[in-house]
């Protein structure tokens, strides 16, 4: 039996009981709309969404850092909803525990919650002057390495996660003293509880830190071309060296430890399910195809080299490993999300043929039976969370038309079986409840289908507006142009928060809405998110909210 090699001493006890959470993640798109974002003239109705943005690139850095904190000050008394929100994990409501997390989303954006907890962190673990002057983001290690259990191979730059829904069930093992988590992992049997997280899951958090490496690169690409501040481009160049490259931090070019399924029954080794952990590759890629027009400095030919050699070493794993053509062949989100990472990747060194060839097996192969006549994605409806996939699915969809449509293709209108494409698939999922589901995570798709098939009745901006009134504000309205604002006003309040209508008289921002006359250059100045952003980044002022 092969054992999971502890890089600490850590005591977590396991939960009794069902602890229902949610893995950080944000379900924007995954992909930069390229020339739109590099060629710019921005519509001034995108004003606040701009401003979105820039404060989203400065909290990604700010959560990671707090995620580092709570990892690096665990204690042996720590409650496991405790490791969990320390881990990058966010309880729901019901759950007895600190609120700790520093950032959630709305409506595919990211808002930072400036909470006791978060600040307490921020405030006892001071940035060291090390890192102050060789990081572009200090306190932060956004890297693979950065775990506190290895796979069975004990190398730290093996990528390694668990399978997240499969639940340790100890009835097997007829024990008369409290197992030890190692005696868990390796000896009771593990059962799948669909779109359940296990509560132990994310002990090892390399999904989340791709996760939060993935967002911080999307979103500081976008406001390097929008504030023209060449520091975000620094802090993407960064990012990205620190995951793929640095000789000191580098990932393996493999998933061969993805998902792995832990337990007696479990094979203790990767999973092709795994492969879906880095589907925020196709951020990264459009992130650096962005930085690449732009010419940044900070995109230097060297590191360009560095990761082109990395992505194809990446990507011949993609296309021949025996793990990954087990996702290739997966029929519902797992397979989509495969194809949009290979084809992105595959654009990114050159490979334009095999991009097409890869897009053309989608596009002829699962795609054709992952949406019925009436638009249901049955495999998705078929889950435990239904509103989830089918966005989630959709996304994916939607990520791959627009790699198609970056070299050339128009696949927006290419039918499946029952003659239909994404936005019938879209127009289906507007129709059902989100019930106790997150239902912003269907805005950006359907913004998404609203801006490519076009909105002449209406009913896409009307069915956003009805659903959140500050959708103009939301960091996605910036990139799916065109699409009405409604008619509706929005601002960023002085605690940066999004808001609906006109900001108050002694307020220092100013609402928005169609027709706004304010210059879109405007994003380059703080706003109070943004300076808020900026304190939490650095440790300073945040001992004031306490």
């Amino acid at each position: 039996m092969v054992s999971f090699k502890s890089l600490a001493t850590v005591g977590i006890a396991l939960a009794a009981t069902a602890v229902p959470v949610s893995a950080f993640s944000s379900y924007i798109s995954q992909w930069i709309p390229v020339n739109y974002t590099t060629e710019g003239g921005f519509d001034n109705k995108t004003f606040y969404a701009q401003q979105e943005i820039v404060a989203a690139a400065k909290c990604r850095c700010a959560a990671a850092r707090v995620q580092q904190s709570h990892r690096d000050n665990s204690t042996t008394a720590e409650p496991i909803a405790t490791s969990l929100l320390r881990l990058g994990i966010r309880a729901e409501e019901g759950q007895n525990a600190l609120l700790l997390s520093y950032f959630t989303t709305f409506s595919g954006g990211v808002r930072c919650i400036h909470d006791v907890e978060s600040t307490r962190l921020l405030r006892d673990n001071p940035i060291s002057e090390t890192e102050k002057l060789t990081s572009p983001t200090p306190g932060l290690l956004a890297a693979v390495l950065n775990k506190t259990f290895t796979a069975p191979t004990n190398n730290t730059h093996d990528y390694l996660s668990w399978a997240p829904y499969y639940w340790a069930d100890c009835s097997n093992v007829g024990n008369t003293t409290v197992l030890t988590p190692q005696q868990v992992w390796e000896e009771c049997n593990y059962v799948n509880r669909d779109g359940q997280f296990s509560p132990d899951v994310r002990l090892v958090n390399d999904t989340g830190a791709f996760q939060a490496m993935s967002d911080a690169v999307f979103y500081n690409t976008l406001a390097y071309k929008l504030t023209g501040d060449e520091s975000y481009a620094q802090k993407t160049a960064w990012f990205i060296d620190t995951w793929f490259t640095n000789n000191d931090t580098y990932m393996n070019p493999n998933l061969d430890w993805a998902q792995v399924m832990r337990g007696a029954n479990g094979s203790h080794g990767g999973q092709h399910t795994g492969v879906l952990d880095l589907h925020g590759m196709t951020k990264v890629v459009s992130a650096i195809l962005v930085l690449r027009a732009l010419a940044s400095p900070s995109w230097t030919s060297a590191l360009d080299k560095a990761m082109n050699d990395w992505c194809t070493q990446y990507v011949n794993w993609l296309l021949t490993s025996t793990i990954a053509l087990g996702e290739k062949a997966a029929t519902n989100n797992h397979g989509s999300f495969y194809f949009s990472q290979t084809a992105s990747i595959q654009v990114l060194i050159g490979d334009t043929a095999g991009a097409k060839t890869t897009l053309d097996e989608y596009f002829t192969g699962i795609y054709m039976n992952q949406i019925t006549a009436d638009g249901d994605q049955p495999l998705e409806s078929a889950r435990t969370r239904p509103y989830h996939y089918r966005a989630y699915n959709a996304a994916a969809i939607i990520t791959i038309n627009r790699i198609a449509e970056y070299i050339g293709l128009n696949t927006w209108n290419t039918p499946t079986k029952a003659n239909v494409t994404v936005q019938q698939a879209v127009d289906f999922a507007m129709t059902k409840p989100a019930g106790t589901e997150d239902p912003t995570e269907l805005y950006p798709d359907v913004a998404a289908v609203a801006s490519h098939y076009g909105d002449p009745s209406g009913k896409y901006a009307a069915w956003l507006a009805q659903q959140d009134n500050t959708y103009p504000g939301q960091a996605y309205y910036f990139w799916e142009q065109p699409l009405s604002d409604s008619g509706l006003k929005v601002y960023i309040s002085d605690s940066g928060s999004v808001e609906s209508g006109t900001p108050p008289a002694n307020s220092g921002s100013t609402s928005s809405s169609n027709g706004n006359k304010n210059n879109a250059g405007m994003a380059l100045n703080p706003s109070p998110v943004v300076s808020f952003a900026v304190a939490a980044l650095f440790g300073a002022v945040v001992a004031a909210a306490l």
